[in-house]
């Protein structure tokens, strides 16, 4: 359990009131949300600048890649809340049972592997890229992909790092 209390309205400061009435953010639904809106920057850092890089992917990748980055990078981290919900989008949307099925891989071609395993190695080790996964992923994707596909996993990571560290579950 989260050792930090999440805001509620009336103690939210006028920023923060602001995103939630604009958003309509449900204090009660929004379980990370409700933390990081004690304190609006961290909220525009974190969440929404992450419906930004989604957005971005979806946009120049493809809805599945965004999808998939977002579930290895999360399952990687070990972060229970997004690896949750990313593991029930990627089932719910395109059948495969990341959480449940050790096999699941077998369900990818080679674009979805390759941007998993990005996701999953920029998670587990952003200096241990070898040269030949760059390669790959240069055969792969444009330049701009990959800086999309990289924002996105960054942002994830700090993500799951703030969920992580507050034991937002």
């Amino acid at each position: 359990m989260a050792w930090i209390t999440p805001v509620t309205f009336e103690k939210a400061s006028d920023e923060a009131k602001e995103i939630i009435t604009k958003h309509g953010i449900n204090l009660q639904k929004a379980l990370k949300g409700s933390y990081e809106l004690n304190n609006a920057c961290v909220f525009r850092c974190l969440e929404m600048n992450a419906w930004d890089m989604d957005d971005e992917v979806k946009a120049k990748v493809g809805g599945r890649y965004a999808d998939l980055l977002e579930t290895a990078v999360s399952v990687t981290n070990g972060s229970k809340n997004c690896m949750r919900y990313f593991t029930g989008i990627v089932k719910e949307r395109y059948g495969i049972d990341v959480a449940g099925d050790p096999d699941f891989k077998q369900k990818f071609d080679e674009k979805d592997a390759l941007v998993w395993d990005f996701g999953a190695a920029v998670a587990a080790d952003m200096h241990g890229i070898s040269e030949e996964f760059r390669a790959r992923m240069k055969a792969m994707f444009t330049t701009e992909q990959i800086v999309v596909l990289t924002g996105m996993a960054a942002l994830m990571c700090a993500d799951n790092t703030f969920e992580s560290v507050l034991e937002i579950y």
